[in-house]
């Protein structure tokens, strides 16, 4: 008959008299070697029992008892007297569950983490704390990588905006091969130095990654990714389309179709209150105080004052001092198009209707008659549906030209043109005639993308030397600032346009840390973070 708990090589089962409902396990051997001398002993001292939890059987938890001998140690001189034999194969010293058992725990919570393993071990009859998982996934061992040929670097965001780190991977062998607490030039050449024969190195568009490859690896070739290249492209186009704002704005009230005021029949109303609404008076005043910082802004920065100096003085970020001094004309923020709502109110719109043109405008009396009628909704929904009846005369303006923004056209600027919309196409083009630095800015950004997106080819570094000369000679200031990145950056930007690599394999290591990294509800520390990074799959 096959017993149900498999037993490993060494020991054999017996049933003393005193143990009827338990495994109870002891060596085949004869004699146990010290563990100080390695001398082998026969002579028995005495005997003790251990304890192990093992893994379950038929949906039972197993505890092993384990009955251990204590030998006399043969070598007279060796400093230990009595020690106890072990047992490698089944346990480790002190421990109090087999390394089968270990071994699951740890797999355990390495997939899952150590909350939801508590659970799944419960389930599995494997009882475990949250604390004993953490400290099994933090006592196994590492897989060891080896020094890759071509490495990827890449960044990721502990807190977004506040804290970074850095991930390392192998583009040959497709593994993750470290985790860096920051993103810092000085612990990446660390890194580096200690690991040597790195031929090729593929990054985004950050100076400290390129500081540190070309300190510490002068002989290693950098990589560009293209896609960061197309990224910042649309940033360069999205700076400049922010100070075009007006002309944006009339393309879009010229491109998109202005639909008719609706018209509404003569209602029998007491004449409109002239009395601004408290909203309205609140947005003024902020577009005022909005205008007075622009205003203030320009004139300290027309005297002379450098940016960071602005912003001293006036406790701004300089993101907002920057934006403010690109833009030459004062801008209105975009209005939010209101939601379209009151798709509850259809079946009582009669009623509303009819009410309404007999003279009851108050929206709390109407809620009250429209709950007598069955109305389950909120007051909200009640006073945009009547809001267009109050100002009946006021043309309904086009709330989609309002929406469109210079981070939109920039994206479509990215798109292949057979990708966009007519509609898309339209404003395009009648930006192009209405501003000359958007058509150049237009032509010079279809041509990078064409040596972007075409296979990786040597014969790519004469075309871009063109563009980048051309680019570098036009008349739009944020393409030249681009550009000028670009030449500093030459020799990898070329890399990248003629060589096949590229961060593609690194960015989704990051998506898939991000996951582990939410997993953990944010409360894993960097350690535990590199361990479940650095796993096998």
């Amino acid at each position: 008959m096959t017993p149900l708990v498999s037993l490993p090589s060494g020991f054999r089962r017996f049933r003393p008299q005193h143990e009827t409902d338990k495994v109870c396990l002891r060596t085949t051997k004869v004699s146990a070697p010290c563990p100080l001398c390695h001398r082998q002993s026969r002579r028995i001292h005495s005997r003790y029992w251990r304890t192990l939890r093992d893994l379950p059987c038929a949906e039972m938890s197993i505890a092993l008892r384990v009955q251990v001998r204590r030998f006399f140690c043969s070598n007279p001189k060796c400093v230990r007297r009595i020690f106890a034999e072990r047992i490698e194969k089944l346990a480790r010293s002190y421990a109090q569950r087999t390394c089968r058992l270990k071994k699951a725990q740890t797999a355990i919570a390495q997939a899952v983490g150590s909350r939801p393993g508590v659970r799944l071990c419960s389930t599995l009859q494997m009882l475990a704390s949250a604390s004993s998982l953490l400290r099994l996934e933090r006592a196994a061992s590492l897989p060891e990588r080896k020094t890759p040929r071509v490495l990827g670097v890449d960044d990721f965001a502990f807190r977004r905006g506040h804290r970074y780190g850095t991930l390392l991977y192998d583009l040959e062998a497709h593994v993750v091969v470290d985790l860096l607490p920051d993103r810092t030039a000085e612990t990446l050449s660390l890194w580096l130095r200690e690991h040597p024969g790195i031929d090729i190195v593929s990054r985004d568009r950050a100076t400290a990654y390129a500081e540190a490859v070309r300190t510490t690896l002068p002989q290693a070739l950098q990589v560009a990714d293209r896609w960061h290249l197309v990224k910042n492209l649309g940033q360069a186009l999205e700076i400049m389309l922010d100070t075009k704002r007006p002309l944006l704005r009339e393309a879009a009230k010229n491109t998109f179709t202005v639909s008719q005021p609706s018209v509404l029949p003569e209602l029998s109303r007491e004449e409109v209150s002239k009395k601004v609404p408290r909203a309205v008076a609140l947005k003024e005043c902020h577009r005022q105080e909005r205008l007075d910082l622009y205003l203030q802004i320009h004139a300290l920065y027309r005297q002379g004052m450098k940016l960071a100096s602005i912003c001293r003085h006036m406790h701004l970020d300089p993101k907002t001092a920057r934006k403010y001094l690109r833009s030459s004309t004062f801008v209105d923020r975009k209005e939010r198009a209101p939601q379209k709502r009151g798709k509850i109110l259809d079946p009582f719109a009669p009623f509303l209707r009819q009410r309404w043109e007999e003279g009851c405008h108050s929206v709390t009396h109407l809620l009250a008659e429209l709950r007598e009628q069955g109305y389950r909704g909120c007051y909200t929904v009640v006073k945009d549906f009547v809001r267009e009846w109050r100002l009946p005369d006021l043309p309904r303006t086009n709330k989609r030209a309002d929406r469109v923004s210079p981070r939109q056209v920039a994206m479509w600027l990215l798109r292949r043109e057979e990708e966009r919309t007519d509609t898309q196409n339209r404003l395009i083009t009648h930006l192009q005639m209405l501003c000359e630095p958007f058509r150049v800015a237009t032509e010079l950004a279809d041509r990078f993308l064409k040596l972007v997106r075409q296979s990786p080819r040597t014969d790519q570094k004469e075309a871009f030397h063109v563009w980048l000369s051309d680019t570098l000679d036009c008349s739009v200031t944020e393409l030249r600032t681009y550009a000028a990145g670009l030449k500093w950056d030459q020799s990898a930007v070329e890399a990248g346009l003629s060589l096949p690599w590229s961060n593609g394999a690194v960015e989704g290591s990051v998506h898939r840390l991000k996951f582990i990294k939410r997993r953990g509800y944010g409360r894993a520390n960097f350690d535990l973070l590199r361990r479940r990074v650095l796993q096998p799959i």
